[in-house]
């Protein structure tokens, strides 16, 4: 039994890692593959769910052959939970990135191959037991890991392959997060629903250690794409980018950490847009899809909340602040009634409009906390122009 999981193991990283692979990345992308037997036979009656932020993002899809595919995907990271039809334990894998169509292929082993391979039995007290197993970036099973669930963690047993068994699971929706301790990345498996009286299989894929960001910017009074804007990531080693005429650009190759992006025009005069600072975010290995980072220029200034802002001449600084967050489909929208505290004051927006904090005089090193939703975050050591406007794009979480 251990030399048959294991070939089916195998094949399923080859052919998930390494990938068939076309498309432009930005849009109408499509996921492909099939539901496979630990013996390498497509699994009939099978079932797939295409799942984003751990929210399902298309009705899931049914095979008779075990192949599937969900097509016109936004670029982004997601997972798939697999059924291999009758006596098969359900199968949760990810996180994986799209930014090219992908073939991903998935090996489903039955309850007693399982039981064979880990011991592990089926609960009987209303709760779910998980089962883990963890992939580096070029399909290699990790030898250690530990798995958390909850208030819950579970070092990984020193078998070859190593799993880690999470057993009386309670409540969904819940995140499966797993770390590789050689390396101090962790992945998350968001929003995984658990049914009682069941066992789910998992397996963690790993991105590479450096982790890529993209985004777009894009004019908020004229719903404009904000092209030849200059986009950097502060501190985090990476070279300035410039966006393309959709207003979209894309850093690969960034260390891990929390950063915040900053955009500039490249043009000048009324045409030109003010400086910006966007996040917070973080990165640790797998794709970051930004919300998009609203901006404005100089021929807006009228309208870009009611009754206009006008640019400070008193050498003090003014702050156009959005409060924006980005659904499951990859929609961003800016929050009402947001609120900000900055220098020790408060801000406040009425409707869905951005927060304007004038009137300050701190050039550097400004903490700036918004709320909104219920959710605060805080950007850090922002520096900011007197006698100017900078625009702050706050990331609200779902």
């Amino acid at each position: 039994m251990r030399i048959k999981l294991l070939s089916a193991l195998l094949g399923f990283c080859l052919l998930t890692v390494l990938v068939g692979c076309s498309g432009n990345g930005t849009s109408g992308l499509s996921i492909f593959g099939g539901v496979f037997s630990t013996g390498g036979t497509r699994a009939p009656n099978s079932t797939v769910t295409l799942f984003r932020s751990g929210t399902q993002v298309r009705s899931p899809f049914t095979s008779n052959t075990g192949a599937f595919s969900f097509r016109n995907l936004s670029p982004g990271t997601y997972t798939l939970l697999a059924t291999g039809g009758a006596n098969t334990v359900p199968t949760l894998v990810g996180p994986f990135d799209v930014r090219t169509t992908r073939i991903i292929n998935i090996t489903t082993p039955t309850l007693q191959e399982l039981q064979t391979q880990t011991g592990v039995t089926t609960p009987t007290n209303n709760t779910t037991t998980v089962v883990v197993e963890a992939f580096d970036s070029v399909g290699n099973a990790l030898p250690q890991f530990s798995v958390t669930i909850g208030n819950q963690t579970v070092q990984s047993t020193p078998n070859s392959p190593a799993f880690a068994i999470v057993q009386n699971v309670m409540g969904s929706p819940q995140s499966i997060l797993v770390t590789n301790p050689a390396t101090g990345q962790t992945v998350e498996l968001p929003g995984v629903t658990f049914t009682p009286g069941t066992i789910l299989f998992v397996r963690a894929i790993f991105s590479p250690t450096r982790f890529g960001v993209s985004g777009n910017v894009s004019n908020s009074v004229t719903g404009t794409a904000g092209s030849n804007q200059n986009v950097a990531i502060p501190s985090s080693g990476s070279a300035a980018v410039r966006t393309n005429s959709q207003g979209q650009f894309e850093f690969t190759n960034v260390r891990p950490g929390t950063y915040i992006i900053k955009t500039s025009s490249r043009t000048s005069g009324s045409s030109a847009t003010f400086t910006g600072f966007a996040g917070p975010f973080t990165g640790s290995g797998a794709m970051v899809d930004l919300p998009t980072i609203f901006t404005f220029t100089r021929n807006d200034l009228g309208t870009v909340v009611p009754g206009g802002v006008t640019i400070p001449t008193n050498g003090t600084a003014t702050l156009v602040i959005y409060a924006v967050t980005r659904n499951a489909a990859g929609v961003t929208s800016i929050l009402p009634n947001a609120t900000a505290l900055v220098e020790g004051r408060n801000f406040t927006a009425v409707g869905a409009v951005p927060v304007v904090a004038t009137g300050l005089t701190k050039s550097s090193g400004t903490a700036i906390q918004v709320t909104a939703n219920g959710k605060t975050v805080v950007l850090t050591d922002v520096p900011i122009a007197v006698n100017t406007i900078t625009v702050i794009n706050a990331f609200i979480p779902q």
